[in-house]
């Protein structure tokens, strides 16, 4: 029966739906049993997921750059102390292989080279010391860093970054008379 439009609950219907004592137990039991599988497999249900890629991934980076100020003006086989870092958040030891070149008139000169590892969170800065090439006019001076994997495991293709900085360079004979 209805009361204003509302259906009247009567105690057969309370009676049909009740749960009885013994399937609250088991509902009980079998939650506290998929729980407790849960927790003690957590770590594995974890890595399973993390295989899958379904867990966010770390970013792997690496940091270069300049930590102090750069001449912009040079003279033609002067010397240039270069100053920069390298902070490895690639979640690996990496080994990286740096190079140090100046391009003048379409040239290229490596000025020098060099490898470090890192580990994870490593910062390692680089104080490097090169003579300029003797040329004149502007001069692109640029580091290259190539990275790849662990030293024992071998991968693809590197990754390179670059940062860089111009400088005008002048003969000395030019130095000299402009002073």
């Amino acid at each position: 029966m209805a009361y204003n439009g509302v259906p009247r609950i009567t105690e057969s219907h309370l009676q049909e739906l009740a749960i009885k004592p013994l399937e609250t137990w088991l509902c009980i039991a079998s939650a506290c049993v998929i729980v407790g599988v849960l927790f003690w497999c957590r770590d594995d249900i974890a890595a399973q997921l993390n295989d899958w890629k379904l867990l966010p991934q770390p970013e792997p980076l690496t940091e270069l750059y300049f930590t102090q100020g750069v001449q912009h003006t040079a003279q033609a086989g002067g010397v240039q102390t270069l100053v920069f870092l390298v902070r490895n958040l690639e979640h690996r030891t990496v080994g990286y292989r740096f190079k140090i070149v100046a391009t003048a008139q379409n040239n290229d000169y490596v000025l020098k080279t060099g490898n470090i590892t890192l580990a994870h969170t490593n910062t390692q800065i680089l104080t490097e010391q090169v003579t300029l090439p003797h040329t004149k006019g502007r001069m692109q001076v640029r580091v290259e860093l190539e990275h790849g994997s662990e030293p024992a495991r071998a991968q693809p293709t590197p990754q390179t970054q670059t940062i860089h900085y111009w400088i005008t360079v002048a003969h000395i004979k030019e130095a000299l008379h402009a002073a």
